[in-house]
């Protein structure tokens, strides 16, 4: 504490540097010893890998058939409201948005393996509405349609 006010009556140019020095030594100590510890940042709820691995089979069991948020919950045994959150940050995107990711997996698929099916089939067998949900939903998540995804590959 001497040091605080000897830099402080000094004219020098250092004072305010070694008076603030000083003073975050002097907090610190006391933020080190005081009886309030500091919370560490709170990580981030991720759902386990067996409960990941249980939605993920439901997801490729139930294809066609999207299965509900109710159901995917379920499946990893916590809340629909909990689920999301939490499967969000375990794979980067929505359950929604990971289904349709799932779908067009499949589609493309079908398209090269089955190249005697028309769009239409395809959609109905990955589970869409009708082909223009298909088409609607695959050029949102590639960019190009079907038929021309087709032509790329």
């Amino acid at each position: 504490m001497s040091q605080c006010w000897s830099a402080m009556s000094q004219p020098h140019v250092g004072a305010p540097l070694v008076v603030d020095g000083l003073v975050n030594m002097i907090l610190g100590r006391l933020l080190q010893f005081g009886e309030t510890p500091i919370a560490a940042p709170k990580r981030r709820a991720k759902l386990s890998p067996r409960q990941y691995a249980a939605v993920v089979d439901l997801i490729e069991y139930r294809s066609p058939a999207s299965p509900s948020l109710d159901e995917l919950a379920d499946a990893a045994g916590v809340t629909r409201f909990h689920f999301s959150r939490l499967f969000t940050q375990t794979a980067g995107v929505s359950p929604r948005h990971f289904v349709q990711q799932r779908k067009i997996e499949r589609a493309q698929n079908l398209m090269r393996t089955r190249p005697e099916w028309t769009l239409a089939a395809v959609a109905f067998d990955c589970g869409f509405a009708d082909q223009s949900h298909f088409t609607r939903t695959f050029k949102k998540h590639l960019g190009v349609s079907p038929s021309a995804w087709l032509h790329q590959s």
